[in-house]
């Protein structure tokens, strides 16, 4: 990731990758069962010229019918050029340690509307959306899936770990 001084580069861990496939999994089991569209593009790098930095999300989902239209056009051209993607409306941070670049000021100048986030200190899921200050603030809800925070956190990181097939 890259805020436009520094580079940062991290090893992923166990835990990381099972709380980020078990919020993948949440996301996208909730959109079918409820028949909202929903698009994912897992761990993209997003980077603009505009915008001089870029970031990796963990996982990324489209929402907005715009948005999922033109993803869909660059998919059908298997266009490779990152430009042809419009920037996600929800991104998935796993933060186990702090981060050295400004990853909320990244996803804020890429206008993505709302992030789920873990908070590894807290062993918590805070849903973060973009106000119109241009930073985010923890909301009670998704504003794309009828879904609360501590809903998700109770799946998430709460629910048996053992078979991840019995949700």
């Amino acid at each position: 990731d890259y805020d436009g001084k520094d580079l940062e580069i991290m090893s992923l861990s166990q835990l990381h990758d099972g709380v980020k496939k078990r919020l993948r999994r949440f996301v996208e089991l909730t959109s079918e069962e409820l028949e909202i569209p929903c698009t994912g593009f897992g761990q993209a790098t997003w980077k603009r010229p505009e915008v001089a930095r870029g970031l990796e999300s963990d996982e990324c989902y489209y929402f907005a019918q715009e948005k999922l239209a033109v993803a869909a056009e660059a998919m059908i051209r298997m266009s490779m050029d990152g430009a042809d993607y419009p920037n996600p409306d929800l991104a998935i941070e796993v933060d186990l340690s702090p981060s050295k670049i400004d990853r909320p000021g990244i996803y804020a100048a890429l206008r993505v509307a709302e992030v789920w986030r873990f908070d590894g200190e807290r062993r918590q899921i805070i849903i973060e959306r973009l106000a119109d200050d241009g930073a985010y603030h923890p909301v009670e809800g998704s504003a794309f899936l009828p879904v609360r925070a501590e809903e998700v956190g109770h799946w998430v990181l709460m629910e048996d770990f053992r078979d991840g097939s019995a949700w």
